[in-house]
């Protein structure tokens, strides 16, 4: 398959004979990006996601040093959650990046996120000790979940994830259904040479009624011999479903400078991409000139409002420097934690200079 850039003309010329809805967050009644606040509420994961060949992982881990952090206490997260709420409307948290653990407190979190108004939660898992459990996360407050799966394939899915975990993710998506845990969502990192499970991969989305998002490596300092080995653009393996396709849904995100393309199959289920747009060419100023602009695929506030288990909102996944860490805030005034924040969302705390790592 030859590798083309891809950009959203070329695609729209590809799709002339489908119906595409297009919505851009700056249009009236759109809602404005990022709508969601993303928790990471722990540091540790049990799963080893690696460059299969190497032994080195390429899971980003939220810029987060791996079980290095102390969990974040509950009640600073409740009151972050609380702030969003009451002054930028949010009524959506994403409770993932690493494991979410199972335990009393998750319980009791998700209980008061809905007490506060929060009307959609979901969570993102690789289906450890989850399984036997969404009845339960429903009734507490659990909305959806989101389940990542690497390989359809069981000995190729442990040599990326390091467990022999594919059964257990299989039967998840079928106890998200039964729970009412809906719309379902597959997350995967597309690998070179490492996607020959595809054809039998999206013969199953549409089986099971679910939508896959299909994401490219992300480039990572440190990885470029890896990146460049396993890096794949997802529309070279865009004939294997094209054929399918009964319509498309575009959505443009100015903050983060993405575009977000849904393939919706006949018959159910779906496919979810992103389109790479040159950073360097952002409507924030701090990726304009960042000097990570042309390697960078998520953008500032690309992945929403995330908090660390450390007590950060960090709006950029490769710059850890411009996270905005809350603890010292908890005894400043509500005006000072609004004024810190809102500068973070507006990229106004930058001068647009890369520090070391």
């Amino acid at each position: 398959m030859a590798s083309v850039t891809m950009d959203l003309p070329r695609l729209l010329d590809r799709f002339s004979h489908v119906p595409v809805e297009v919505i851009d967050d700056g249009m009236p009644g759109a809602e404005p990006y990022p709508q969601a606040l993303r928790l990471v509420l722990s540091s540790h994961c049990g799963q080893r996601c690696q460059y299969p060949d190497e032994q080195v992982l390429w899971c980003h881990n939220e810029g987060i040093a791996r079980d290095a952090l102390k969990n974040a206490a509950a009640e600073r997260i409740l009151d972050v959650v609380r702030s969003f709420r009451e002054h930028r409307g949010i009524r959506r948290v994403k409770l993932g990046g690493l494991e979410p653990l199972l335990n009393r407190r998750l319980f009791d979190l998700l209980a008061a996120f809905r007490g506060i108004g929060i009307d959609d939660i979901s969570f993102t898992t690789h289906g450890r000790g989850v399984n036997g459990h969404l009845a339960n996360l429903r009734r507490a407050g659990l909305t959806r979940v989101t389940v990542s799966i690497q390989s359809f394939h069981g000995e190729r899915n442990v040599q990326l994830t390091g467990r022999n975990g594919l059964a257990a993710q299989l039967d998840l998506v079928r106890e998200a259904r039964s729970a009412g845990l809906v719309p379902i969502k597959i997350n995967r990192v597309l690998l070179r040479g490492w996607a020959d499970d595809l054809p039998e991969f999206i013969a199953w989305l549409g089986a099971e009624q679910v939508t896959a998002r299909l994401f490219d490596l992300m480039w990572q300092p440190g990885h470029e011999a890896f990146y460049e080995k396993y890096w794949v653009p997802w529309h070279e393996f865009l004939p294997l479903w094209e054929s399918e396709v009964e319509r498309l849904a575009v959505r443009h995100y100015a903050r983060a400078w993405r575009t977000r393309v849904l393939f919706a199959l006949r018959g159910g289920g779906g496919l979810e991409v992103n389109l790479m747009r040159p950073k360097s060419e952002s409507a924030t100023p701090v990726c304009r000139s960042c000097r990570l602009a042309s390697v960078c695929a998520e953008g500032y506030l690309g992945c929403g409002v995330r908090i660390t288990p450390d007590l950060k909102l960090s709006p950029c996944i490769l710059r850890p420097e411009l996270a905005l860490d809350l603890t010292p805030l908890a005894g400043d005034s509500r005006a000072t934690i609004e004024a810190e924040i809102s500068a973070v969302l507006a990229g106004a705390r930058d001068s647009g200079e890369v520090k070391p790592r």
